[in-house]
């Protein structure tokens, strides 16, 4: 099956906590293995699980929280000793 068709189907055979076996239909999958999630209450309903959204989401906020501030501070630190060194600003105390 073409993975690059919008209009395929995908078939997705797993088991469930108590060992019957299951079935995931759908237009969304493509990859050999998927995660799904199964409400055995509801045994009717089941999708995928994407972790795109949430992969994204924590890469962003390490990004926006480790990354950037050191990155900021070695930035400024360059700058401050290229500046010393070029004698811009006196970084010493009289």
């Amino acid at each position: 099956m073409d993975t690059g068709d919008p209009d395929a189907s995908y078939v997705y055979l797993f088991t469930d906590a108590e060992g019957a076996l299951c079935a995931y239909r759908g237009t969304n999958g493509g990859r050999d293995e998927e995660e799904i999630i199964y409400d055995p209450r509801n045994p009717g309903v089941n999708q995928l699980q994407r972790r795109n959204a949430a992969q994204f989401t924590i890469g962003l906020a390490f990004l926006l929280t480790v990354v950037l501030p050191l990155l900021g501070c070695g930035v400024a630190l360059g700058l401050m000793a290229l500046a010393d060194l070029l004698d811009f600003v006196s970084l010493t105390v009289l």
